[in-house]
């Protein structure tokens, strides 16, 4: 393993590289990264491997599958074959294609594992069915939708074609697929959301020659860009990009109500921003995770473009909305003193909150784009990404491999995806993560692959003990102040945000409560935490 070290900068770290007051909440841990893929050269059977991003890498039946992309190839190289779809077959094994798509498609847009349980009549299958499929982006008339799905058997794809067509070549890609069973009618469908606003769906049929029955009708359309679907607590979410058409707004997030006459309510719609580039005022990465208030229920997580926010959808409370991260705040903080400098946002989680298990923790990876220092400029020209855990605390880490160097003046620029290695030889904390954003900017060959190995991740979370039952925090949620009561004598007190900031501190409290003035905190979850020499005790509070 190569001597290439990812510090997952936090805490106390950052104290003395950034001079901003971080706390010990979590333990510093390490991960080597290794490149796996970069394009420009011949796969082993001879085929040209060319393309400027890594959309998704998946894992399908103990292989691993990456989605790639075209976009802004310029000037396109004469070995290149167009959109791809690469397989690695073991861990030590080469990235080789598994199919191409060609220059009619742009990128692969949405690429997804969906798992069928039931045939298209809603009849239990004997076995799961593990399918995967891609939704890519036509560039050539007409501009029709289709599902490609992988026949397993033959090692081939095939193309469904939808009865989706769109005036836009760009628009044609389906961005986000998920499997639903509906509640009332007990049918199991692939929901299918495209670039132009349209949802449709499919069931498994297994005498099709593309194995899916489509059904024709769509059940939703003209909304803004369809960017991200999640199940939680049996409902089907969709993430819809907002904007104003005719002088009505649309899009937002909208939950399915099942039958058989379905409709979609309306759960959640930002604010419209002129401002932002078309489909790009959108939530991505919609997931479904419990909710890090301990309520006993599931919550739905997102990513919002517009201000680079990580935000928590509550289904159980009436739908409250709040912001557990602002992202694009957290790095202006650590590099630029709290001003940020660039006119874009963050971009957060491209297709979703990546679930993890380690050390018997629930974790989330999280891909990243991010305008950083001398990004450029070797070695500061890799890539970020985000960890997050149960607790809804945060990581950051950074992607580089000091032995394959990226040459000054150009960046890895954005993590698109992170898959966990499917492979036994492997560790079962090795990753793969895959990227690249052309951002509109003319590229070539700039996709990547690199394989990561976490060596170490320690929980330093936060004690939920006996005493949490007798400290009294109120009121949560809150507005302009909180008070704390039942503080155990010569306790501290102190107020962290969820990267571990210190917000307040006061020492050697003596008095059984204490009142502190929140007035100036920005919208989202913090920390109280009340600690002696016996006990430390953290609690969490909104501020609405």
């Amino acid at each position: 393993m190569r001597n290439c070290l990812l510090i997952f900068i936090l805490t106390y770290l950052l104290t003395g590289i950034f001079n901003k007051s971080y706390s010990q909440i979590l333990a510093i841990d390490s991960i080597t990264f290794d490149k796996d893929y970069f394009p420009g050269f011949n796969d082993i059977n001879g085929k040209y491997l060319g393309s400027t991003e890594t959309m998704s890498i998946v894992n399908h039946n103990g292989k691993l599958f990456a989605g790639m992309g075209n976009w802004m190839d310029y000037p396109i190289t004469t070995e290149s074959e167009g959109t791809q779809i690469l397989r690695k077959d073991s861990h030590d094994s080469p990235w080789v294609v598994d199919t191409t798509i060609g220059f009619s498609s742009l990128r692969c847009d949405g690429f997804q594992e969906v798992i069928f349980t039931k045939d298209y009549n809603g009849d239990d299958l004997s076995s799961p069915v593990n399918m995967l499929v891609g939704g890519f982006t036509r560039t050539i008339p007409p501009y029709n939708t289709s599902i490609w799905v992988r026949k397993n058997d033959i090692n081939k794809w095939y193309r469904n074609i939808v009865n989706v067509y769109s005036a836009t070549p760009g628009l044609t890609g389906i961005r986000s697929f998920n499997i639903h069973t509906d509640k009332i009618t007990g049918k199991q469908w692939i929901f299918c959301g495209t670039a132009s606003g349209v949802i449709f769906k499919a069931a498994y049929d297994p005498t099709k020659e593309g194995l899916l029955e489509i059904d024709i009708t769509p059940e939703i359309n003209n909304l803004g860009r369809i960017m991200a679907m999640t199940v939680c607590n049996n409902d089907l979410y969709i993430s819809a990009g907002v904007d104003v058409i005719n002088n009505d707004t649309i899009g937002g997030i909208y939950r399915r109500i099942d039958g058989v006459n379905p409709s979609w309510e309306l759960v959640y719609r930002w604010a419209h921003d002129p401002s932002i580039n078309q489909g790009q005022n959108v939530m991505r990465g919609l997931t479904c995770i419990p909710d890090p208030l301990g309520s006993n229920n599931d919550v739905i997580i997102g990513a919002r473009n517009m201000g680079g926010l990580i935000q928590i959808i509550q289904p159980f409370n009436n739908d409250n909305i709040y912001t557990e991260l602002d992202v694009t705040q957290y790095f202006a903080d650590l590099w630029f003193d709290g001003n940020w400098p660039y006119m874009d946002y963050a971009i957060i989680a491209y297709n979703d909150f990546t679930p993890d298990t380690i050390n018997e923790q629930k974790y989330w990876w999280i891909s990243l784009a991010i305008y950083a220092p001398n990004q450029l400029t070797s070695p500061d020209n890799g890539a970020y990404f985000l960890l997050r855990n149960e607790e809804g605390m945060y990581r950051w880490g950074y992607i580089y491999d000091d032995e394959n160097p990226v040459p000054n003046g150009k960046s890895l620029r954005a993590t698109r995806t992170i898959c966990k290695s499917p492979f036994s030889e492997e560790s079962n904390n090795t990753y793969y993560f895959g990227g690249y954003d052309c951002l509109a900017d003319t590229s070539n060959n700039t996709a990547w692959i690199y394989k990561g190995t976490l060596h170490n991740l320690t929980m330093g979370t936060s004690d939920f003990q006996s005493q949490m039952n007798q400290i009294l925090i109120y009121p949560n949620p809150l507005n302009n102040f909180v008070t704390v009561k039942n503080i155990p004598k010569g306790s501290t007190v102190q107020i962290f945000d969820v990267t571990g900031k210190i917000l307040y501190q006061s020492n050697d409290i003596y008095s059984h409560s204490l009142t502190i003035n929140t007035d100036k905190y920005r919208q989202g979850v913090y920390l109280i935490k009340v600690q002696n020499s016996k006990n430390t005790i953290t609690k969490k509070m909104i501020v609405n």
